[in-house]
């Protein structure tokens, strides 16, 4: 099927994603991914055994609730139709800043939430000078893909509502949010709402497919090749809903001429990372800029530790020096 509503001016011909490699991992780096290959790695790979036990799931995230709120941000609650969401706004950006972000949260689609994300979101917004609106879309086991993308759309449009263009909104995600940041670019141009102005996707799910492609001969200090397959398995399950979105099963598979410049940072030390880099090599076949950056040593979503770990920091510097390129490059375009 195609999503494209219109090929964009620059996706005329075939290019290779500009590829970037940091060097690491560091002390810290080592430090955190032991942490979590030792405490958190075996209870997601009990999922994997068990994926229809009645894990508490919803916990996760009421827990994160109890962490410090992230500084040099305001919140405010915003109503969608289906999910809660929240804005937030860094306190130097002026009320008439025309960029806004749309934040998708990761979690495999069946955890975390607008708590367990709010530092990581501060972050990036800060990092790029815009606010960013964080959709706490519906997930497992109660709802399936084709609702968290419905979800997604409807954050995109409630940014547009609030007087910004689709050009001047950026997509962001991590793992399952990285899967819906490219999926909601495609189908916002789909239903006519116009192309974002940028995706950026940390560490994404590329595949909801069983069958998705590993990095082989890696061990990954948090998921396992099974516990996402298994993940795949639930998400093909569930029936989409007569009046939602079209879930997207491989992204690679898909006609990706209608995304915008884009950027995927990834580890090496991921059992992602093969379908990152095939996810960059069809982006840029279909004639679309795409800078895939790899990050030597790091673990799934290390941005999130940007707290204590510097290559996180500097990761996230990244992805606001991205955003900010790619807006200048559309003003001079449209000059």
């Amino acid at each position: 099927m195609s999503l494209v509503a219109g090929t964009p001016a620059e996706a005329t011909s075939n290019r290779k994603p500009e590829l970037i490699r940091f060097p690491g991992p560091g002390t810290v780096s080592v430090l955190i991914a032991g942490l979590l290959a030792t405490f958190v790695r075996p209870v997601i790979a009990l999922f994997a055994r068990f994926p229809d036990a009645r894990w508490p799931f919803g916990w996760v995230d009421r827990a994160a609730a109890l962490l410090p709120r992230p500084l040099r941000v305001t919140r405010r609650k915003v109503n969608l139709p289906h999910c809660r969401a929240e804005l937030l706004t860094p306190q130097a950006v002026p009320r008439d800043h025309r960029a806004a972000i749309l934040y998708l949260h990761g979690g495999g689609f069946i955890t975390c939430g607008l708590h367990t994300h709010r530092r990581l979101v501060a972050d990036v917004a800060n990092a790029a000078g815009r606010p960013a609106l964080a959709i706490d879309y519906r997930q497992l086991p109660h709802h399936g893909l084709g609702e968290a993308l419905d979800d997604a759309v409807a954050g995109f449009s409630a940014l547009l509502t609030r007087g910004y263009a689709a050009s001047d909104i950026s997509i962001v995600g991590d793992s399952a949010g990285g899967y819906l940041a490219v999926a909601t670019a495609l189908t916002v141009a789909r239903h006519g709402l116009g192309r974002p102005g940028a995706v950026v996707a940390m560490s994404p799910i590329t595949s909801v497919d069983p069958d998705f492609a590993v990095a082989d001969g890696v061990f990954d200090p948090l998921l396992t090749v099974p516990t996402v397959r298994a993940l795949g398995r639930k998400l093909a399950a569930k029936p989409v809903a007569p009046d939602s979105a079209i879930p997207l099963p491989r992204l690679a598979n898909e006609d990706l001429r209608a995304l915008p410049p884009t950027l995927i940072q990834v580890g090496t030390r991921e059992v992602l990372t093969a379908g990152a880099e095939e996810l960059a090599t069809h982006i840029g076949a279909a004639g679309v800029r795409c800078e895939l950056q790899v990050w030597e040593g790091q673990f799934h979503v290390f941005q999130a530790a940007a707290i204590v770990l510097a290559p996180a920091r500097a990761a996230i510097s990244e992805i606001g020096a991205f955003l900010h390129r790619t807006g200048i490059d559309a003003e001079e375009a449209g000059q």
